[in-house]
């Protein structure tokens, strides 16, 4: 039995990964944070017992946060990166101020991120924020316009990325950490084999994913398997808005298309019937044709 101290850098069905000096141990919380109402988050540096045999390692301790956010669960954040779209969704500075102004009362330094810049010109947006003290930043994840300026404002800091869904935050991040674009060509290459089950998909997603983030420790947060899948949603909605094709992903089926304009990230679309209807079989073939498109 061994005490260690380390930063938990994913956490996902009650398990959390924690970085050590010496590499990545898979642990359990105790239950005296559940009791107390203290959920360990992403970023908490931590106190672990590192057990031989079977059994389970655990979080002993949480040290003092210097800050936390709820949404993104993170903590002791060195920066957060707020992404815009010049459009499609179009800015709302509502929302921008709003994110601003709970990172300064949090103690994090808000980067205000201006991405695709290719549909519509951000001048007017960007020189009013360059107003404020913070720093912004004008990209097009699609280009790589930009994303060296962004690189050197991520340089030894912990950072965390929000915005809403659809302005390009999986693009960006893709040009930012080139490999996570292998990892969805895989993934979309094991959503084509329908013999394999979805939940082994995802399941093989998020390790692969998680696989390549520890061995070019390159310190990017992993998110839950919703937030990946999302991300991928929203990359292949930006391939399709290039090439002239429907705004979201297509089901290859044309009537629901037509009424859906596609699959969308951050939609939950649920499919109802009786049983033995063809539900899964349903939903396999719009997952398989999705893959193919991407």
């Amino acid at each position: 039995m061994t005490t260690l101290t380390g930063t938990i850098i994913k956490g996902i069905g009650g398990f959390y990964y924690v970085e050590a000096a010496d590499g990545i141990y898979e642990c359990k919380a105790r239950g005296a944070f559940r009791n107390e109402g203290v959920t360990p988050l992403v970023g908490d540096r931590v106190s672990i017992t590192v057990n031989d045999g079977d059994t389970e390692n655990t979080v002993d301790e949480i040290f003092d946060r210097k800050n936390e956010l709820r949404r993104p669960p993170v903590a002791n954040i060195d920066r957060i990166i707020i992404v815009v779209a010049s459009m499609e969704p179009r800015p709302n500075p509502l929302v921008i101020d709003r994110l601003t102004a709970i990172a300064v009362r949090k103690g994090i330094e808000p980067v205000i991120v201006l991405n695709k810049a290719d549909l519509k010109d951000v001048t007017e947006l960007r020189e009013t924020y360059e107003k404020t003290p913070f720093p912004v930043v004008t990209t097009n994840g699609l280009t790589g316009e930009g994303t060296e300026e962004l690189k050197a404002l991520l340089e030894g800091k912990t950072c965390a990325f929000t915005g809403n869904s659809g302005v390009g935050k999986s693009t960006l991040l893709n040009a930012l950490d080139p490999s996570l674009d292998l990892a969805t060509a895989e993934i979309s290459r094991m959503s084509y084999q329908q013999q394999v089950p979805l939940d082994s998909i995802l399941e093989q997603s998020e390790k692969m994913i998680f696989d390549i983030t520890m061995r070019q420790g390159s310190g990017t947060e992993l998110e839950h398997g919703q937030e990946i899948l999302t991300r991928t949603f929203e990359q292949i909605g930006d391939l399709a808005r290039l090439k002239g094709k429907i705004a979201g992903v297509p089901t290859g089926f044309r009537d629901l298309d037509a009424c859906l304009t596609g699959l969308h990230g951050g939609e939950l679309v649920l499919v109802g019937a009786r049983p033995s209807m063809g539900k899964t079989s349903f939903a396999i073939n719009i997952a398989a044709h999705a893959a193919k498109q991407g």
